[in-house]
């Protein structure tokens, strides 16, 4: 394989446990454009089985997610634990992504369908350091090993800061106690 840019097989990763009626149907999507593209699924025993994808299990890259739990507070409608893991996710991400030497991937949530081939798509990006889609969450997103470590750094600073939580706080007091 070509490693220019404009060939390189972008990586995609995956973090989900469970194993849901729709994960198979997504892998599938993602498959018939991305011939190449090696895709990481990073779950649990639930979907271990999942066919065409490198399965590791979210457990192995988890110590830093899990001293995170330590500094989140609360702030948000959905679950407790559903709301931690959609931050606990980078984490393991970035383990993952230094453990394998990754230098750019591609994040997916679970439940995006692609309809294009992600290399050539990304290509123009990689010189970036991230990408989000449309500049909302980065449940779509370009990323580089050196670029997840400091999104990891600055959730962690998103808590741990008093001048960065208090916004957060204000931000769900305005949300939420309207």
């Amino acid at each position: 394989m070509n490693n220019s840019p404009k060939n390189l097989e972008i990586p995609i990763i995956i973090v989900h446990k469970g194993n849901p009626f729709y994960l198979k149907k997504v892998i599938k999507q993602i498959r018939l454009f991305n011939k190449n593209n090696p895709i990481y699924l990073l779950g649990d025993k639930c979907n271990e089985k999942t066919k065409d994808v490198n399965h590791y299990f979210i457990s192995d890259y988890f110590s830093s997610a899990k001293e995170f739990e330590k500094k989140y507070i609360h702030m948000s409608s959905n679950l407790y634990g559903y709301e931690l893991f959609c931050f606990q996710r980078w984490f393991v991400i970035n383990e993952f992504v230094e453990e394998k030497k990754l230098k750019n991937f591609l994040c997916l949530d679970s439940d995006v369908l692609i309809y294009c081939n992600i290399s050539e798509f990304f290509s123009a990006y990689l010189k970036y350091d991230h990408t989000t889609c449309s500049g909302w969450v980065p449940c779509f997103s370009l990323f580089n090993n050196v670029s997840i470590y400091k999104f990891c750094n600055y959730i962690i600073e998103l808590y741990t800061n008093p001048k960065y939580l208090s916004r957060l706080k204000q931000r769900y007091n305005d949300e939420f106690y309207r």
